[in-house]
């Protein structure tokens, strides 16, 4: 879901890097950004286990309730114009 670079052979990657998010992008990815979440990660450091957790983004907990997606600008860390 939401993977422009990897689905396919890269056509929808390239496709957004010329137009930006489009209606015809969201027909076929659903999300205007990958839907990967790590719900939690463990690791040991300096001898202690650390542990973080974090529930689902907003966007990615409304896309899973069936709501409609909006952008969100806020959470892209690149952009096609960088």
């Amino acid at each position: 879901m939401g993977d422009k670079l990897y689905s396919r052979d890269g056509a929808e990657y390239l496709e957004w890097m010329e137009n930006g998010w489009t209606d015809s992008l969201e027909s076929r990815l659903h999300l205007p950004r990958h839907a990967l979440h790590a719900a939690g990660l463990e690791l040991e450091f300096m001898g202690q286990n650390h542990r973080w957790e974090a529930g689902l983004p907003k966007d990615l907990l409304e896309f899973c309730e069936g709501k409609k997606i909006t952008p969100t600008p806020d959470v892209v860390i690149w952009s096609r114009h960088d």
